[in-house]
């Protein structure tokens, strides 16, 4: 594996631009695509993947799920992520890889064994082949058939930890009703067979460093390991199998890791060009994919702002300070260790903003 210098100020600058946080996508699955997964609740994925096209344009993850490019699921952390429907089954084959649902404690708890699911997934695929239902329909559906009405109550529950391993194996995507009602709708007519699970975390590996690069093998146990449960010794594996495709990355004295056809374009890359403001939704994965515990994205004294789910302004990579809406309302709280605030660039950004939320925003900017 070959080494090459680089800078914090560059290696971000990079990531933003492959963030599509510099230049817009031309699209929401290509944004979405890039990032891997938006997560969607309690975030906003419809500003998350808004301020990554090159125009603010209302819906558009609405219309990618209508039209099929995109996907909402469970699967990093167990929690609903956005995804585009071509590579989500590449993260789900990870998210199975632990196979949970035939843990000891499961097969206690739910009265089933790994032979009694292939049964139990053709019905719940077979029920929702006719149209989405709820998870109440879906457990009075079930209820009516002997062999699965020990299961049928697990179905409706609050917390879905029962309906999550038929999300991760495919049977179902997660679609919503009136009021924001959950509806477990049929998967997409385009998943075909699933990659391996060997290639499916190869392919993840790369597709991490494309747009988190440069990243640590931390960065990459965090988001594959405690995010799909993927297993250390296999992601460590892989990361081994890629080495003739990786480089190293000396940052300030620390090894990272890169994509070798993407060093000559972060050599190329100059410093300032993550200097883009933007205001980021909460969970953005801008910082939901290296993690809030990275200090490159933000100060340690600061994490903890970010983990309760404060919306972030963003400059140079770094979060510098918080902002949140009310009616005609911009209001940023500047983190005074940041400097001047931009008052140019925070105007800009609240009029991409008002695009999306369709209202007209004041700034006002404090100190915090």
């Amino acid at each position: 594996m070959e080494t090459m210098k680089s800078t914090r100020a560059r290696a971000l600058a990079w990531r933003y631009a492959r963030q599509y946080l510099a230049d817009g996508a031309g699209s929401a699955v290509e944004a979405v695509r890039r990032v891997v997964a938006v997560p969607t609740w309690p975030a906003d994925p419809e500003l998350a993947v808004g301020r990554r096209l090159a125009g603010p344009r209302p819906g558009v993850v609405e219309a990618g799920l209508a039209e099929g490019t995109l996907v909402r699921t469970w699967s990093f952390r167990g929690a609903v992520h956005l995804m585009a429907t071509d590579t989500a089954p590449t993260y789900l084959v990870l998210r199975c890889a632990a196979r949970q649902w035939e843990l000891p404690s499961w097969r206690r708890h739910y009265g089933l064994e790994p032979g009694d699911w292939p049964a139990l997934r053709g019905a719940v695929r077979a029920a929702l082949a006719g149209g989405p239902r709820t998870p109440a329909a879906l457990a009075t559906h079930l209820a009516r058939k002997a062999q699965f009405r020990q299961v049928a109550p697990f179905i409706d529950r609050r917390d879905a930890t029962f309906l999550k391993p038929f999300a991760w194996q495919g049977d179902l995507v997660l679609g919503r009703g009136p009021g924001g009602q959950l509806l477990l709708c049929a998967p997409p007519s385009s998943w075909g067979e699933w990659p391996a699970l060997e290639d499916a975390g190869r392919d993840a590996v790369r597709a991490y460093l494309d747009a988190y690069g440069p990243a640590t093998a931390g960065h990459l146990q965090r988001w594959l390991g405690e995010g799909l449960g993927a297993g250390r010794r296999r992601i460590q594996r892989w990361i081994d199998e890629l080495s003739t495709e990786l480089t190293e990355v000396d940052i300030e004295g620390a090894a990272y890791l890169h994509l070798g056809r993407q060093v000559d374009a972060l050599a190329d890359t100059a410093a300032g060009e993550a200097g883009t403001l933007a205001l980021l939704p909460a969970y953005d994965p801008w910082t939901s994919g290296p993690g809030t515990a990275d200090p490159w994205l933000i100060a340690p004294e600061r994490r903890p702002v970010a983990t309760a789910g404060a919306h972030l302004v963003v400059r140079g990579g770094r979060a510098c300070g918080t902002w949140k809406t009310s009616p005609g309302r911009l209001a940023v709280r500047w983190f005074p260790e940041a400097g001047e605030p931009p008052r140019g660039d925070l105007a800009r950004e609240a009029t991409r903003l008002a695009t999306m939320l369709r209202t007209e925003l004041a700034v006002e900017v404090a100190a915090c």
